[in-house]
């Protein structure tokens, strides 16, 4: 797969779950500030990378390896811990 959608893609997974998970609690145990903060947070970076893969030009993309793998793990760690949540 290419970097620039695995990348994108991942920064989207983690936006998706934080601001969901914020949907969830302040559903269940009414609005706070930091949860709504982390709401808008999560819905702001998925939005972002939304208008990223519109826009952007995939042959352009440049990130440090270090980076790159960072971000990949993140995503693939906050799937495991959503994961493990659920169960």
């Amino acid at each position: 797969m290419n970097q620039f959608y695995l990348y994108h893609l991942s920064l989207g997974v983690v936006g998706a779950v934080w601001g969901l998970s914020a949907v969830w609690s302040i559903l269940a145990d009414g609005m706070s500030l930091p949860l709504g903060l982390a709401g808008v947070g999560g819905v702001g970076l998925v939005v972002a990378i939304v208008y990223e893969l519109a826009t952007a030009d995939p042959e352009e993309f440049s990130v440090g390896r270090v980076s790159f793998g960072l971000v990949v793990t993140g995503a693939v760690l906050t799937l495991v811990g959503v994961g493990l949540e659920l169960i």
